[in-house]
């Protein structure tokens, strides 16, 4: 968020904050405003501001909006089927159900080879959804980029043996 010197007079005298004769601020005034800046700054930083889900390109490939640009972005550690395959079609309708249009937070990690940034994204109810796609069988846990991630590792072992989503088939095809 920028603020400018005329939108901090308007703030000022909105709020009563007033310049003496001599053309200075009171100390009372200064206060008031830094008060005031401080919150515009945690508002304009909280989760969920300032990044909204444009498109769900696939399962784990969404388009936001970052600052008013464009940014391609890979959910990292997950690995959904892609167009064209089983569940391909299911698991792009499950993320875009979720996300599309919607505020979010993105943690980058790392930047692909196609200039999509890789990260998680986390809902604006704070759930991570890169988890939630996991979790719902929409995706595989991407071993080779995410072999650390035991959260992801559970929640696939969890919904293979439950057979939610592309596990209730008998051989799911990995989108690699």
């Amino acid at each position: 968020m920028r603020i400018n010197q005329r939108q901090i007079s308007r703030l000022a005298g909105a709020l009563g904050a007033r310049r003496r004769r001599g053309g200075t601020w009171s100390v009372g005034s200064v206060l008031l405003l830094a008060v005031m800046l401080v919150i515009a700054y945690v508002q304009d930083r909280a989760p969920g501001t300032g990044e909204t889900v444009r498109d769900v390109l696939d399962g784990d490939s969404l388009v936001i909006f970052q600052d008013g640009t464009r940014v391609e972005v890979r959910l990292f550690g997950v690995d959904a089927p892609e167009k064209g395959q089983d569940f391909g079609e299911e698991a792009r309708d499950f993320t875009r159900r979720l996300a599309k249009g919607r505020p979010v937070t993105l943690k980058v990690r790392d930047q692909d080879p196609y200039g999509r940034l890789v990260g998680e994204v986390i809902l604006e109810d704070g759930r991570s959804l890169n988890q939630a796609v996991v979790e719902a069988g929409m995706a595989w846990w991407y071993r080779h980029h995410a072999g650390g991630d035991r959260t992801l590792e559970r929640l696939e072992r969890e919904a293979r043996e439950s057979a939610r989503g592309l596990w209730a088939g008998e051989d799911p095809e990995p989108p690699w």
